[in-house]
């Protein structure tokens, strides 16, 4: 954790809070719209539906793990934020036509294939339409817990308010996708949508990244005393 920093005011904390809350939404919109597509090609069955569940939210560690180490020697955290949401946002709406590539393959190799080949092709056709997405998804958390955090020791409770606003996002994603979005505007459409939102979110994030004061990093400062 750097230094104590310069706070931010309620308004910006209301906007930061704001967007990580459409940014839940929309990623938990990506997670159903691809349960939806992906289930139709890999089947309708607690195995495939572990699979997709499984590879999102192991991606999403994997991002976090690896974000958290990024943003640390980031000077612009919320610029960094706002690329992963978009991102993110570009490879989602790319992944049904994705999905759709990979269905001839798919079923050519599966048919009359023994059950751990089938298994094994399902989980690669999960990886290869949801991780990288996902894996961006999940580094938006320590990316914007670098910015938002000004003083040394708040970390976790500063970090559970972001946490809190992505989660609730998440719930309304969720149920909304799941309830009336695909009804309404089907698994394509609802997957647009979200993506379209997520774009936004990362773009206005971005631009709010580029215009925010560099941090000064431990490698920044190393760099500074020689």
């Amino acid at each position: 954790m750097s230094p104590d920093r310069q706070p931010l005011g309620n308004a910006a904390r209301a906007l930061l809070a704001s967007a990580f809350f459409v940014s839940g939404a929309a990623s938990l919109a990506y997670e159903v719209a691809w349960s939806r597509a992906l289930l139709l090609l890999l089947g309708s069955t607690a195995a495939a539906a572990s699979i997709v569940l499984g590879t999102f939210v192991g991606a999403l560690g994997l991002g976090a793990r690896w974000g958290g180490r990024l943003a640390e020697r980031h000077q612009r955290p919320l610029l960094l934020y706002g690329l992963f949401e978009l991102g993110a946002a570009i490879w989602a709406c790319l992944s049904i036509a994705l999905a759709g590539l990979l269905e001839g393959p798919y079923v050519a190799l599966a048919a009359g294939a023994p059950g751990w080949l089938q298994m094994l092709l399902r989980i690669v056709v999960a990886v290869i339409v949801i991780v990288p997405a996902a894996f961006l998804l999940g580094a938006t958390l320590p990316a914007m817990v670098r910015h938002w955090v000004r003083r040394a020791g708040e970390t976790g409770r500063q970090t559970a308010w972001l946490y809190g606003a992505n989660t609730v996002g998440a719930v309304a994603g969720c149920l909304f996708t799941g309830f009336v979005g695909v009804a309404a505007f089907g698994v394509t459409g609802m997957l647009a949508r979200a993506g379209i939102v997520g774009a936004v979110v990362g773009l206005l994030t971005a631009v709010a990244g580029l215009r925010s004061a560099p941090l000064v990093t431990k490698d920044s400062a190393d760099a500074m005393k020689a």
